[in-house]
């Protein structure tokens, strides 16, 4: 969340499942539920759970390593490699 909000990030990848810091994990036979102790909002106000983070550069989890490749990553390189950019000191 913090990165979406700086103008020379760029993120790659699925969408967040919107879930803050801090969960508190509950078993129950083979059951594992993880549930959020925090309430986080946006920059923009709106809540986090439940809705997460719209990556730059939509990459599905199921799809990002397949055939031995990090779709990722390759697309991570491909970007450095193509995209002007400019320092953060």
């Amino acid at each position: 969340m913090a990165m979406k909000n700086l103008k020379n990030s760029i993120l790659i990848g699925d969408y967040t499942f919107g879930s803050s810091g801090n969960p508190k994990e509950f078993k129950y036979n083979n059951i594992i539920v993880r549930i959020p102790s925090w309430v986080v909002y946006k920059m923009n106000g709106e809540l986090l759970e439940g809705k997460g983070i719209k990556p730059d550069v939509l990459i599905k989890a199921e799809e990002s390593i397949t055939n031995n490749k990090d779709l990722v990553l390759e697309k991570a390189i491909e970007i450095l490699l193509h995209e002007p950019f400019t320092r953060i000191d």
